[in-house]
């Protein structure tokens, strides 16, 4: 990785460790050790993650007009 985006990915972390999340999982995952969550995060964004992850190693950081066509998108391709 170069030093660039090495540097932007360390103020992206800083950045998001600057917030407390509320992270919230589906109401079906009953264990909590396989789960998805998700958090509001600053600029009309919602963050991602597995089991254990926090807002710095966040899988995915989407918009929440895209975050609210998420649901449509899924069953448009089911079989």
């Amino acid at each position: 990785m170069c030093l660039d985006a090495e540097r932007q990915l360390a103020d992206y972390r800083e950045l998001l460790n600057q917030y407390q999340y509320q992270w919230q999982r589906p109401s079906r995952c009953a264990s909590g050790d396989s789960c998805v969550y998700v958090a509001a995060a600053p600029g009309d964004h919602i963050l991602v993650a597995g089991s254990g992850e926090d807002a710095a190693t966040a899988l995915l950081r989407v918009s929440g007009s895209d975050w609210a066509t998420l649901p449509d998108g899924i069953k448009a391709r089911r079989p």
